[in-house]
């Protein structure tokens, strides 16, 4: 393990509103059974991060730490399957074109409607850094312009979550799958098949080895960092951090709150718009309302949920305000709960 300081990652296993339980990558830890919903931290931190997760038993806050990432993550993503492998394929023939090899390419179908594409850090010269994360996100921007790629450019922070190799995702039944370059190349029907497979697991967390840099992709790495200091773009306003908490535990009420028949379909955009607002991704979300959705006496469909959950990550999405009375009810007794605890 390259930095071995920065050992520790938070892991989320049976869904994504399990996280807060930061574990050493020194030891492998168990995957339930089932592997559904399974997911750790993009990035893994030194010990300061358990410490504050221990105290505060949330990971807000660690966007003042430094980090590291083995690999920088590339998620496309599309509802038609056959635009994200025409992405997928034109990124991984993209760095071909600037020096790597198909095996420094690490190549993953995400179970569901997209791809992650992996480049070694080392090889763009990266660093553990607090800004780690916004610098990747301006290389990866840069890069999927460069390429005419769409990504999801929203991932890069500190506390993403990452589904985990071999693992399945909820709504398809299917295992985020590492490919070789030659099945990626064969077609999305037998990379599908190939995600139905069950086989001998790969670690739950994908360590890089250390590398030399390629030329090419420093100079983009280089030019960003130039041009984000003078802008001083690695600074970036955040929220009060107990306003922050105040936000994120009224959706854990939100998602703990069953409703009633004829308002479900604004309920559920709601939850779904209230997702996307902490930075859980779509298909994070889609697990979390299919999982409330099942609480409910009369549960919509699960081809309901799927075109509510498009619509609220879609554009600028939708914002409820304070007003909305469902939302009010979950803040002010998120605020409660965070007030009698300070007094204790």
């Amino acid at each position: 393990m390259n930095f071995k300081d920065f050992k520790y990652v938070d892991i989320a296993l049976g869904g994504a509103m399990k996280r807060n339980n930061v574990v050493s990558l020194e030891y492998e830890f168990k995957i339930p059974q089932t592997r559904h919903n399974c997911y750790t931290t993009m990035f893994r931190f030194k010990k300061e991060f358990k410490q504050h997760v221990e105290s505060t038993g949330s990971v807000r806050g660690c966007n003042e730490m430094s980090c590291w990432s083995d690999y920088l993550w590339f998620d496309i993503d599309s509802e038609d399957l056959n635009i994200s492998y025409k992405n997928a394929l034109s990124l991984v023939e993209g760095f071909k074109s600037m020096g790597l090899n198909y095996d420094d390419i690490k190549i993953f179908f995400s179970g569901s409607k997209g791809f992650h594409i992996g480049i070694n850090s080392f090889k763009f010269g990266f660093k553990p850094s607090v800004h780690l994360p916004e610098q990747m996100r301006f290389t990866a921007h840069r890069i999927s312009d460069l390429f005419q790629v769409d990504i999801d450019r929203k991932i890069y922070n500190h506390s993403r979550l990452w589904r985990i190799p071999d693992t399945v995702h909820a709504k398809t039944k299917l295992l985020k799958t590492e490919l070789s370059y030659d099945k990626f190349k064969k077609s999305i029907d037998v990379i599908t098949k190939l995600s139905g497979i069950t086989k001998k697991r790969l670690p739950n967390y994908i360590l890089g080895e250390k590398c030399k840099s390629i030329k090419a992709l420093v100079k983009i790495t280089k030019q960003i960092e130039s041009k984000a200091k003078k802008s001083d773009a690695w600074e970036r306003p955040v929220q009060s951090e107990k306003m922050t908490r105040i936000i994120k535990e009224a959706l854990e009420y939100l998602l703990n709150t069953p409703v009633e028949k004829g308002s479900r379909d604004n309920e559920t955009l709601l939850r779904a718009s209230e997702c996307r607002k902490v930075g859980i991704d779509k298909d994070e979300c889609y697990d979390l309302i299919i999982t409330w959705n099942k609480t409910n006496k009369y549960p919509i469909s699960e081809d309901d949920i799927n075109r509510i959950v498009n619509s609220a990550y879609t554009g600028k999405g939708y914002d409820f305000g304070t007003n909305n009375e469902s939302l009010k009810e979950a803040r002010l007794e998120s605020a409660k709960h965070i007030n009698i605890e300070n007094d204790n």
